[in-house]
């Protein structure tokens, strides 16, 4: 039968047992996945409207109807735009802080990137062009 004097006579060796394992356990910054530094919030780093709606992350999401216009603005002075169509880039062109593009009549998911000459931050729109509803059968 076990005592419990038994216990009491490993006290110590129990204590640094347990020391050890919290150590062991316990995180610690060398031990942190990614430290605070290299983290990135994803923001924009300039501003950027898609048809008076802000565009407030690097990556982010728009969506028109074929053939409508997506009109960019902004209060950056070298902004250059370019839209992925067909598997290739085509530059657009920005006028006194404005970008109008027509989105073409094909559905589908078109890429956008606007880049900020002076810094080189980008902002990626992705543009979903839908289907009409009246286009839609058996669903």
């Amino acid at each position: 039968m076990i005592r419990l004097e038994d216990f009491y006579k490993g006290q110590s060796l129990w204590a640094l047992l347990m020391i050890a394992t919290l150590w062991v356990l316990t995180p610690h910054p060398s031990h942190a996945v990614t430290q605070f530094q290299d983290y990135q919030s994803g923001k924009a780093q300039f501003e950027l409207n898609a048809n008076e709606k802000n565009i407030p992350y690097e990556i982010f999401f728009h969506s028109l109807m074929p053939e409508q216009t997506l009109r960019l603005t902004s209060n950056r002075a070298q902004l250059s735009s370019r839209v992925e169509l067909n598997q290739q880039w085509q530059t657009l062109d920005w006028n006194g802080g404005q970008l109008q593009w027509r989105a073409p009549k094909t559905p589908g998911l078109y890429t956008l990137e606007t880049t900020d000459k002076a810094s080189g931050h980008k902002i990626q729109l992705s543009v979903f062009v839908l289907r009409p509803a009246s286009e839609m059968k058996n669903g």
